[in-house]
């Protein structure tokens, strides 16, 4: 028993102390990773909801991450050469016994530039938010309460901290992004963004401990086949270093077109299945599968942990899942700035 709450204590502070919050299926929380990729996207207008619980055969209260953001584009007034997006996005991530929870609210603005219409083009963004940091150490359970034999609540703990603390911080990102779509069979982005320039403070009770910078680089990339015409291979690299700590995830997926949008009527709406399996390094491997139908698509992973906690946990991850809605508002290809490019389908 002892042993087992001093897993759950060091697990709790180490998540504070270590990295930003992430969704194994990361692709689905755009403004999380770059501020750039707001407005990209094969739509006009994306709202995407997220939710992620994981440790739920270790702890008493498995960790929960829930994630919301809306963005879109907006239409140029005068040429077709580029245009503006705007996006908010909100994360709530909750922790432990010990309810470490972090909320954060974000605005992000982003401009897209097109190099070369319908093939190529360089986004730039950048995100303003805020948020707050708490813990109850009330919910802690503490050495002077384990009598050699048992773990008894009730013994007191002989510790002082405050039952409740909190903090609050303001937070600047940036990030850039390069997308091509050179042919009907290829289409690609790859992009680099920095969290937290600005450092934030984190630390509870005065002191210095300010928040590392986090660097990101990501890439996907969407391939038809040319033998099975409704099938296409979506690979997807993200790689982030916060600090010491890095996170590695790399998959591949399939994607397959069920229906096809009607050119003219309307009538028929876009539908498409997805299956991808991905790695993240040193943490777990998880399957992923989404279906599209018209505005809508929905997405399941669950991860499957191979760190040496496997047996604590019984080999059980983090269950997420998507929910995304998105709607073309602004015109045909001859209108819209994004002109007849396709954007990678994830």
């Amino acid at each position: 028993m002892r042993k087992f709450l001093l897993f759950i204590f060091s697990i709790a502070f180490f998540r504070a102390e270590a990295q930003d919050l992430h969704f194994s299926q990361f692709w689905s929380a755009p403004l999380n990773i770059n501020p750039a990729l707001a407005g990209m996207n094969n739509r006009d207008v994306r709202v995407i909801l997220n939710y992620r619980t994981q440790w739920a055969a270790v702890s008493a209260e498995p960790y929960k991450t829930l994630g919301a953001s809306a963005d879109m584009m907006i239409p140029p007034r005068k040429d077709n050469k580029g245009f503006w997006a705007f996006g908010i996005n909100c994360n709530s991530d909750k922790a432990g016994v010990g309810n470490l929870k972090t909320t954060q609210g974000n605005v992000t603005l982003a401009y897209h530039k097109m190099l070369s219409r319908n093939t190529s083009m360089l986004s730039m963004g950048v995100q303003f938010g805020g948020g707050s940091r708490s813990v109850d150490y009330a919910n802690f359970s503490w050495d002077a309460q384990y009598n050699g034999k048992a773990y008894i609540p009730a013994l007191p703990s002989k510790e002082s901290p405050t039952p409740g603390l909190s903090s609050s911080f303001s937070d600047l990102s940036a990030g850039m992004l390069f997308s091509m779509n050179p042919s009907k069979y290829f289409r690609m982005n790859a992009g680099v963004s920095l969290y937290h320039l600005n450092r934030p403070e984190l630390q509870f009770s005065g002191g210095n401990d300010p928040q590392s910078m986090r660097f990101t680089f990501h890439t996907s990339a969407q391939i038809a086949s040319a033998t099975f015409q409704k099938t296409s291979f979506v690979p997807a690299v993200l790689f982030s270093q916060q600090g010491p700590q890095q996170l590695f995830n790399a998959g591949i997926g399939i994607l397959y077109s069920l229906q096809e949008k009607s050119q003219y009527t309307g009538f028929k709406s876009e539908s498409s299945l997805y299956f991808g399996a991905f790695f993240r390094m040193r943490d777990a491997a998880y399957l992923v599968t989404r279906v599209n139908f018209g505005d809508f698509a929905v997405g399941i992973s669950y991860d499957l942990s191979v760190t040496g906690i496997t047996t604590a946990s019984n080999g059980r991850g983090g269950l997420e899942m998507m929910l995304m809605f998105n709607k073309s508002l602004f015109g045909s290809a001859k209108t819209n700035p994004k002109g007849s490019m396709r954007l990678v389908n994830l």
